[in-house]
């Protein structure tokens, strides 16, 4: 935690390229944690949005409770970048308390900000947040947030003992009758097949075989955590490596 290594390694998060951000964070967040937390009053304070975008990516990775004050703040900041960071990064605090300003974060101007507190609140399995996901599917103007509410309705849904099951799966079944692209389709297999909707078994199975429907089945799975994942897999008695192989069109 030598400041004359810290320091250098905190202000390049104020210019460095986007791709090497991570890099920096995880860095200062594997090396230097106490130097980092010992100053965060001073970085918060920073006028450079992507230094305190970077901060957000450096307290994602510390993992420490100390930290989730300053990543409540950041929830709050001007940037829609950082609150978005912010917001994604509080999924991984399982010890998270006091949920509520991260829930709020629903109603965020920024879409991005939404869609990232969609993937923390199901990380953290904030199940309570099911009767606002189902208004959310009604009234959100942004067509790849409310696919991760339709994914996230599904995840948090506690099986056949939740009396909350046969409303989400209705609500997705009325969605997908009337949003027919690709991407929807993929979602609401997602969310059917995580809420256990027998129905929908057939139809998956078809959709994996097409290469673009696989591929954004992919690319939203990837992103919930692995226990989920594995909901998916079960109902389907899929086989998990097999299906993260790529698919060719041919096949």
């Amino acid at each position: 935690d030598d400041p004359k290594v810290i320091e250098p390694l905190v202000e390049s998060l104020s210019w460095a390229r986007e791709e090497t951000i991570d890099v920096i964070a995880l860095a200062l967040a594997d090396h230097h944690q106490n130097g980092v937390i010992a100053i965060l009053d001073i970085l918060m304070g920073r006028d450079e949005p992507r230094m305190r975008w970077g901060l957000a990516k450096t307290l994602e990775h510390i993992r420490e409770e100390r930290v989730i004050p300053f990543l409540m703040t950041l929830l709050r900041d001007d940037d829609p970048s950082v609150r978005k960071t912010a917001a994604r990064a509080l999924g991984k605090y399982p010890e998270l308390g006091e949920r509520e300003p991260l829930r709020e974060c629903l109603a965020d101007p920024d879409a991005s900000v939404r869609e990232a507190t969609l993937l923390s609140l199901v990380e953290l399995r904030e199940s309570s947040v099911l009767p606002t996901l189902l208004e959310l599917m009604d009234h959100e103007p942004d067509v790849n947030v409310v696919r991760w509410t339709a994914v996230a309705l599904g995840a948090l849904v506690q099986g056949n003992g939740d009396s909350l099951r046969p409303v989400v799966i209705q609500k997705i079944r009325n969605w997908l009758e009337f949003h027919v692209e690709n991407a929807d389709q993929s979602a609401g297999w997602i969310a059917l097949c995580l809420s256990r909707d027998d129905s929908i078994f057939a139809t998956t199975i078809r959709g994996i075989q097409d290469s673009i429907h696989h591929s954004q089945m992919v690319a939203y799975l990837r992103e919930l955590p692995t226990e989920i994942q594995q909901r998916f897999f079960e109902f389907l008695s899929l086989d998990a490596p097999l299906f993260w192989q790529p698919r060719s069109a041919e096949n």
